[in-house]
């Protein structure tokens, strides 16, 4: 941290601090589950709680410090929330590596021919999920066409010239062309 001081600006230097310690921690932990299994499984939860802790100082110091209390509240259920999103998709990917299903809507079997891989299909549970999404979507699109006036062929014109704008700003983003 002291080597690093006075090249990281001032105003993300509290932020930098703390992943450069939640960084270390995180080796000790690797380290210390390598090396000692017993003390890691002591100690392990604690270590994770200080990484944890970690990123919770880093979003007060980079939001709620500088906001109000109403902002730094909404602030922290939208970060909450989106915590938890990344964890159940990961816990997701997780059960179908795992298990081979996911709460019984996805199914995954290896290839047989090559086992590196795998073929995910929905079950007869995520067919039917499927269809009632599917039904939705063609009850949105009518009610657009009705409404709005915006026929089905329109519709499918305006969705696809949308994700070539978004594709455009993204490589405009990411390649900074």
């Amino acid at each position: 941290v002291s080597a690093l001081r006075k090249v990281i600006p001032k105003q993300v230097r509290i932020s930098a601090y703390i992943i450069i310690i939640a960084t270390f921690v995180t080796c000790v932990d690797f380290v210390l589950a390598a090396a000692m299994p017993e003390a890691h499984k002591q100690l392990g939860a604690f270590i994770a709680l200080i990484v944890v802790n970690c990123v919770i100082l880093g979003r007060a110091e980079a939001f709620a410090a500088k906001n109000s209390v109403g902002l730094a509240m909404a602030d922290a259920l939208g970060m909450s929330g989106g915590f938890t999103l990344a964890l159940a998709m990961i816990g997701g990917i997780r059960e179908i590596l795992g298990s081979g299903s996911l709460l019984g809507f996805l199914d995954h079997q290896r290839s047989r021919v090559d086992r590196r891989s795998v073929r995910i299909r929905l079950t007869a549970k995520g067919q039917e999920i499927r269809h009632i999404v599917d039904a939705l979507y063609q009850k949105h699109v009518r009610t657009v066409e009705q409404v709005g006036g915006i026929s089905n062929e329109e519709f499918a014109t305006l969705n696809k010239s949308l994700h070539r704008l978004e594709r455009f700003w993204t490589d405009q983003i990411l390649y900074r062309l």
